[in-house]
């Protein structure tokens, strides 16, 4: 695999530039990112089981505010009441899926209040931030050949 391949899109404005590391994981979910409350269609699912895909990324922090604001910049007013961004994960680096070199696709949350982090060492040249996201409706896609997509959950 290759480290290149990550796209947010956000009002068709693709923010891969500011991207310094991207991970794409099944992990337990926390009470703010699972709902306590299961009918009988949520046994046995992710709901049930707390796992939820997440996506870490690290990324630039940049104060840019154009009309194609930095990521960062995006992030903090989404953050203020709450909002999604669509992604595209190519891990190769392709820009056409295929069955041996996928593309993962979703949407993730940036819940009401998740600012990012502002700051870092002195003496670096550019600070970073890092940042969880949770995918929504707990679902990624692969793209493979066919570009039909195969969801899937999340379980344990």
């Amino acid at each position: 695999m290759k480290g290149k391949g990550i796209t947010f899109t956000y009002n068709d404005t693709n923010y891969e530039c500011d991207l310094t590391s991207v991970v794409l994981l099944k992990d337990a979910g926390d009470s703010a990112t699972t709902d306590s409350t299961l009918t009988f269609c949520d046994v046995g699912s992710a709901q049930a089981t707390g796992d939820v895909w997440k996506m870490n990324i690290t990324a630039i922090q940049s104060g840019d505010y154009t009309a194609e604001k930095a990521l960062h910049q995006l992030l903090w007013d989404l953050a203020g009441t709450g909002g999604e961004m669509d992604f595209v994960f190519a891990p190769y680096g392709n820009a056409d899926p295929s069955q041996d070199q996928p593309h993962y696709t979703g949407t993730v949350l940036v819940p009401a209040g998740g600012f990012p982090d502002v700051g870092g060492d002195a003496g670096e040249n550019t600070w970073t931030f890092d940042y969880e996201f949770v995918v929504k409706d707990d679902e990624v896609k692969r793209v493979g050949t066919s570009g039909t997509p195969y969801s899937v959950k999340a379980t344990k």
